[in-house]
This record gives structure tokens, C-alpha cells and sequence, in this order.
């Protein structure tokens, strides 16, 4: 599985002595109206751990790598922040080229083919943030009372989020620098899809608290739920951010 695609699923999920360091550790539950499934997320200054059924993601900014694995197959990919990096290179020197490719079409296909493609760049999130909207205080979601919010990106409505006070879990966002770095890394300005901007989490933030539901809404009629079950700092082993012992490197992984 790509990184980006293992990243969106493990988001819905949600991002700290020698044996163990001050962490976070998250867990949350998220369903479709096909499936649903439960994961948990480790966050240290430097290093994320996300694990959802036989999959599990980790990111370590001080070794700078991305290691995705496969529990069943006793397998890992393993990526470079420098190679992800590459890798977003190319994709944008692929849209250079094709802009530039497009003076040898006749006036009319170029004129229709660059119009396509600037109504299509104007979509993208990156060109588009999310706009948050408090709507409502006091409503209770599991055992707290949160603020909601109306999330919209070209004024149509993409989510709503329900978010309690920082004090409640005892965090603030500073606890989730190493969510910050894992979203820099991989060329994100933000987390899309059933995922707050991962902003929500810093001191940028757009939202007065700390989200505990969202639903997010998808032009194919497609909804997605997250909730949270719990979120609390805690001493993590560092054994969390390891290569499990005896797991190989998958001998077919695409560079």
C-alpha cells in the first residue's frame, strides 16, 4: 500500500528514562457505510505510530523515514524523507511539462485544455483551505461538551467537528509536533479527506479546542464518521517506534 493512501486511512484514526518517554497516545473509531474499525496513534516530538487491523505506519523525522508494514506478511516498505521528496518533484515537473507541451496544439485544444487545467488547479485544497465556523457551544459528544463547528472549502460544507477544550485531556499543541513534521514531510499544507487540517493541532489553529467528532461529507454522496474514544498523555515505550524484530523488507518495493 502507498504511503499517501495508508496516511489517509490511519488520519481518520488520529497524532509523545531510557525504556519509555512522555507521549500521547490516541485512539478512535471510524466507520463508512461499509465498514468500520478501530486504531490508536503514538506521538512523540519526533516519531508517529499509527495502527489500524494488520497495518501499521511509522514515521521517524530523526532518521528521517517512513516505514509502512504489513503485520500478516511479516514485510516493511521503507521510504526517505528524501525520496519523498523526489517524488513530489516529479509531480510537479510533470505539470510543468505538460503546461509547457500545450504550445504545440492547435490555438483552439490549447485554449480549451488550459482552461480544464485552471479549473481543475482552483479546486484543489492546497489552492482552497477550509473555513471553520462555530455554530453551536454546549453540546455533548461521549463525556464532553464541545463547541461544533461547520468546516466549508468553496463555500459548500465538507464537515462538521465537534471539539472540547484542550484542558480536558490535559494536552496542548505543542504535544503534537511530531503530527506536524509527519504532515510537512509528506508535502501536505493540510490533511484533506475525512481529516481536520492538521493545523487544528498547532497554534495556527481555526478551532477553539480539541476535536472529539467529525463527519465529513463527499461530493459521491460518500460520509465519513470519526470519533474519539480517548486521548491522554502517557509514558511510551520507545520500542513503539522500532521495526518489529524478525519482520524482512519487502523485496518488491517500488522506489
Amino acid at each position: 500500500m502507498k504511503i499517501k493512501q495508508f496516511i489517509f486511512l490511519l488520519i481518520l484514526i488520529y497524532s509523545f528514562a531510557i525504556s519509555a518517554n512522555a507521549g500521547v497516545e490516541i485512539e478512535a473509531r471510524f466507520k463508512t457505510k461499509d465498514r468500520s474499525a478501530t486504531g490508536k496513534t503514538y506521538l512523540e516530538d519526533d516519531r508517529v505510530r499509527a495502527e489500524a487491523g494488520n497495518q501499521l505506519f511509522i514515521y521517524r523525522a530523526d532518521k528521517k523515514l517512513f516505514w509502512t508494514i504489513n503485520k500478516d506478511q511479516r514485510a516493511y516498505r521503507e521510504r526517505t524523507d528524501k525520496e519523498q521528496a523526489q517524488i513530489l518533484k516529479k509531480i510537479e515537473d510533470f505539470r510543468k511539462k505538460l503546461y509547457s507541451n500545450l504550445s504545440v496544439l492547435p490555438k483552439a485544444e490549447r485554449e480549451k485544455l488550459e482552461q480544464e487545467m485552471r479549473a481543475n488547479e482552483a479546486k484543489q485544497p492546497s489552492n482552497n483551505p477550509l473555513v471553520y465556523n462555530k455554530v453551536a457551544s454546549n453540546q455533548k459528544i461521549g463525556k464532553w461538551n464541545c463547541d461544533k463547528y461547520e468546516i466549508t472549502r468553496r463555500k459548500e460544507k465538507v464537515a462538521d467537528l465537534w471539539a472540547a477544550k484542550w484542558s480536558d485531556f490535559g494536552l496542548t499543541s505543542n504535544d503534537f509536533k511530531g503530527f506536524q513534521k509527519l504532515a510537512r514531510a509528506l508535502g501536505y499544507k493540510s490533511f484533506t479527506g475525512s481529516h481536520p487540517d492538521y493545523r487544528t493541532y498547532t497554534k495556527e489553529s481555526k478551532i477553539n479546542g480539541f476535536p472529539v467528532k467529525r463527519i465529513a461529507y463527499f461530493k459521491n454522496g460518500k460520509t465519513v464518521f470519526w470519533e474519539l474514544i480517548r486521548a491522554e498523555k502517557k509514558k511510551l515505550k520507545r520500542s513503539l517506534f522500532e521495526l518489529p524484530k524478525g519482520f524482512k523488507k519487502s523485496k518488491n518495493q517500488k522506489r
